[in-house]
């Protein structure tokens, strides 16, 4: 027990410290702009509480699964350089026993995330919306006027329509999110489609193009056309020579559980990799199955995802970490074989 709280608390500790510093760094840039737009005008004084609420809460999501990892490959490396892990090893310790101040340090605050994630970031979400439709009845970026629209998972999702003299039509999208301001993407397209996590842009050489809610001015590429098959309503309005729809906010409509704490998740999951990697150490022979249980998630993942007729796009974070998982549980079951415990 008593090692256990040595070990725990200089994880911590180590954890504090980078996400504090990581924190300053990421928050600049976002805090700047937020700041700029009360001081315009564009967001009420009243509601500076709550907009800066949302951009530190969107923040911690994005630096507690960096931190953890962080935290957990500095502590192993100062415990190894002081050769205080050699006593412990010594002293009977071992690798298995030294899963536990990981799980004790990490596992709060992967149930904090996930808290933030599910209940204290969209309750934000919608007050800072809420503020800034109240603000002004309307969104202007530069020729195009926009009426400020029902959120859309994280954000705000619009897009407006110009068709040219020659026949052309220009695609404007803007998704305006928690973080940063209003941006534009133009594309050619052949049409344009409402779906779950965003819009659908089918452009005309075939190409499909997703423009998700989850995902902060990321676009994600498609290589055929119906992969994304989840509709929602649609209202159209007529806007000055645009056409402006609106994505209603159903619950059936918002972000998928998974993606809202995979994050979350992965700030308890990273660590657990670094330490298998780190620690265990598994042997040569070891290695090869490893693969093969990688190999076999995705492959089991790209028929679920075929069958559901779901974007692979969908949840990229869980694509990524559970394979650390089925690695470490890989490493843990040989270590425990290995001191007799099988």
């Amino acid at each position: 027990m008593i090692l256990l709280r040595f070990v725990a608390r200089e994880l911590l500790t180590s954890w504090l410290v980078i996400s504090l510093v990581l924190g300053f760094i990421m928050l600049g840039s976002s805090l700047t702009e937020t700041l700029y737009q009360i001081a315009q005008g564009a967001i009420p004084k009243e509601g500076a509480a709550v907009v800066l609420g949302v951009e530190m809460l969107s923040l911690w999501r994005v630096v507690m699964p960096l931190s953890s990892a962080l935290a957990t490959a500095t502590t192993l490396t100062r415990l190894y350089a002081s050769s205080e892990m050699a006593g412990m090893l010594a002293s009977g310790y071992g690798g298995f026993k030294l899963a536990w101040p990981l799980a004790v340090a990490f596992a709060p605050v992967a149930l904090i995330g996930v808290y933030i994630s599910l209940v204290g970031l969209p309750t934000l979400a919608k007050s800072k919306l809420a503020l800034m439709s109240a603000a002004g009845p309307a969104t202007v970026v530069g020729k195009i006027q926009a009426q400020t629209l029902q959120p859309l998972g994280s954000g705000v999702l619009v897009y407006a329509e110009e068709v040219s003299d020659n026949g052309m039509s220009e695609l404007f999208v803007f998704q305006k999110d928690r973080n940063q301001g209003t941006t534009i993407e133009v594309a050619k397209r052949a049409s344009v489609e409402a779906v779950a996590d965003g819009v659908q842009l089918v452009l005309e050489d075939g190409m499909v193009m997703a423009l998700d809610g989850r995902s902060i001015n990321t676009i994600e590429y498609a290589e055929h056309r119906g992969l994304l098959k989840q509709w929602v309503s649609m209202k159209g309005q007529k806007l000055d020579e645009f056409t402006v729809f609106e994505l209603d906010d159903s619950p059936e409509h918002r972000l998928a559980f998974h993606s809202r704490i995979s994050l979350p998740l992965a700030g308890l999951l990273l660590p657990f990799f670094i330490y298998s990697v780190v620690v265990i150490r598994p042997r040569e022979s070891s290695i090869k199955p490893a693969l093969w249980a990688v190999l076999g998630y995705f492959a089991i993942g790209n028929v679920a995802v075929a069958l559901m007729e779901q974007p692979i796009a969908l949840d990229y974070p869980m694509v990524v970490y559970t394979p650390f998982v089925g690695v470490f549980l890989l490493s843990l079951l040989l270590l425990w074989r290995k001191e007799g415990r099988v």
